[in-house]
C-alpha cells in the first residue's frame, strides 16, 4: 500500500504525535510499504493553501491515516473530497476537549464521520466517542499507543548539576497550558524546604511563552527547580532514568508517550487522576494519583519518604508497560486498519 500520513505537526518536533507518526512511518516501511508523512495539519479551511500542496506534492495514496481528528479536520475534508479512504487515529485533547468544544467539536466530528475506521488508545476514548458522536460503534477499534524508547548513556544529573544525594522528582512534557507544567513546582515547595535533596527537573520544548517566562522566573528563583529544555527523543531514556519519580499533572492526555516511557525505566508514577492515566495505571499497584494540591502533597510526601514504595511501584509499572506492549503488535494492527478501509 502507498500510506499518507498527516501528522499535526512537523516531525522534528519533540510533540507525541510527531513522535508517533515517525515511528509508524518506519514500521510501515519496514513491513514493505510506500509511506509519506505529511507534516502539515490543524490548517483552517481559510488557510488550507499549504496543506493542499502538501498533499499534492505526496501524490496519490491508497489510503491515509490521520493522527488527532481536529488537528487533522481539513485534510479529512481534503482527503474526502479526493476520495481516498482514511482512518482517524484519535490522540487525547481531540476527544477530552475538542469534541464538546461548540467552535472545534463541528469539524472533529465531519472528519470522524467520513472516516472508514478510527482507532482509539482504550476503552474510556471509546466511551467518550459514543457519547458524542452516536452511531461510529463498527468503526471504532482499540489500538494502544505503541513506544520507541532507545537506551542512551546521557548522565542528566551531572549536566545538570545534581548533588548525589538528590532525590529527583522528573517531568517530561511541552510547556502547554494543559500539561500544567508548573503545577509540580508550585505544589512541591513546602517538601523542598523540609527535604533539602529534593530536586524538580522538567524537559520539553517550550510551546507556549507565558509559561516559559514563568518557569524561567521559577528557576531563576528556587535552587531545587531545573529545566533541562528540549532534549532529543534518543536521550528521554536517560532523563527519564536521572529521576526517582514521574510527574504528570496534565488535565487531559489519551495514552501519553512520556507516562509509558516511564514506566519502562521502572519510574515510580506520580499521575493526575485522569482517564488517559488511569487507563494506564492502577493506584497503588503502579502509581500513586492525585485530584487536587492537597492530595499530591500526600502523595509526593509518601514517595520521598519511602524508597521501597518508590521501587515497587517502578518495578510493577515496567512489568505493565512490557507486558502490555508484548501483547499487541502496533503496526500490524494500524495496517489491518488501513486495509478494511481501502475495502470498505
Amino acid at each position: 500500500m502507498r500510506i499518507l500520513i498527516v501528522s499535526p505537526f512537523p516531525r522534528p518536533a519533540a510533540r507525541g504525535n510527531s513522535v508517533a507518526a515517525a515511528r509508524l512511518a518506519r514500521g510501515f516501511d519496514a513491513r514493505g510499504h510506500d509511506t509519506v508523512v505529511v507534516d502539515v495539519g490543524g490548517c483552517s479551511a481559510a488557510e488550507s493553501g499549504p496543506l493542499a500542496e502538501a498533499l499534492a506534492a505526496a501524490g496519490g495514496a491508497d489510503v491515509a491515516l490521520i493522527l488527532h481528528a481536529a488537528h487533522g479536520a481539513e485534510a479529512a475534508r481534503m482527503l474526502r473530497d479526493r476520495g481516498t479512504p482514511y482512518l482517524v487515529s484519535v490522540r487525547g485533547t481531540d476527544a477530552n476537549e475538542m469534541l464538546a468544544d461548540p467552535r472545534r467539536g463541528p469539524a472533529v466530528r465531519a472528519a470522524l464521520a467520513g472516516a472508514r475506521r478510527i482507532a482509539v488508545f482504550h476503552s474510556a476514548m471509546h466511551q467518550q466517542l459514543a457519547e458524542h458522536v452516536p452511531g461510529l460503534d463498527g468503526r471504532v477499534r482499540v489500538v494502544p499507543n505503541g513506544i520507541s524508547l532507545p537506551v542512551s548513556r546521557v548522565d542528566y544529573r551531572a549536566r545538570l548539576g545534581l548533588p548525589p544525594d538528590a532525590l529527583v522528582f522528573v517531568s517530561l512534557a511541552g510547556l502547554r497550558e494543559i500539561k500544567r507544567p508548573l503545577f509540580p513546582i508550585e505544589h512541591l515547595g513546602p517538601l523542598a524546604t523540609e527535604f533539602p535533596q529534593l530536586r524538580f527537573v522538567r524537559a520539553g520544548p517550550a510551546l507556549e511563552t507565558p509559561l516559559a517566562d514563568a518557569l524561567g522566573t521559577l528557576v531563576a528563583r528556587l535552587s531545587w527547580v531545573h529545566d533541562a529544555g528540549e532534549i532529543p527523543h534518543d536521550t528521554v531514556d536517560s532523563f527519564l532514568r536521572s529521576g526517582d519519580v514521574f510527574v504528570s499533572a496534565s488535565r487531559s492526555e489519551g495514552m501519553p508517550h512520556a507516562v509509558r516511557e516511564a514506566m519502562l525505566t521502572a519510574r515510580a508514577l506520580l499521575l493526575a487522576d485522569i482517564p488517559g492515566h488511569r487507563a494506564m495505571a492502577e493506584p497503588e499497584r503502579e502509581a500513586l494519583f492525585f485530584h487536587d494540591p492537597a492530595t499530591f502533597q500526600a502523595a509526593a510526601r509518601r514517595l520521598v519518604a519511602a524508597a521501597d514504595l518508590r521501587r515497587r511501584l517502578g518495578n510493577a509499572a515496567r512489568a505493565r508497560a512490557e507486558t502490555e506492549l508484548a501483547a499487541h503488535d502496533e503496526i500490524g494492527e494500524y495496517l489491518t486498519l488501513l486495509s478494511e478501509c481501502r475495502s470498505h
